[in-house]
């Protein structure tokens, strides 16, 4: 049972991973794209840019954290096999 358990905690943190890391992708082609609204003055585009580096930066390191997450039970698995 303990061994199913982690197994699953493992797989979990790993897509929530890969998924973090998804979203950030597109917000970063988000950042790369110019927008052509005109009524965005520079500051708005400036203001905008920073928020979605903030966001990409926060999912980056969320996606950080359970990928080592899921590394440390996938070590308590392999002790436990052990």
């Amino acid at each position: 049972m303990y061994k199913k358990r982690l197994t699953a905690l493992m797989s979990d943190f790993k897509n929530y991973g890969y998924a973090l890391l998804a979203v950030c992708v597109f917000l970063y082609i988000g950042i790369l794209v110019p927008d052509q609204s005109p009524v965005l003055n520079e500051a708005k585009e400036l203001f905008r840019q920073h928020m979605l580096m903030g966001t990409v930066s926060l999912l980056l390191a969320g996606s950080l954290l359970c990928f080592m997450q899921s590394l440390k039970f996938n070590k308590l698995l392999r002790e436990e096999a052990e």
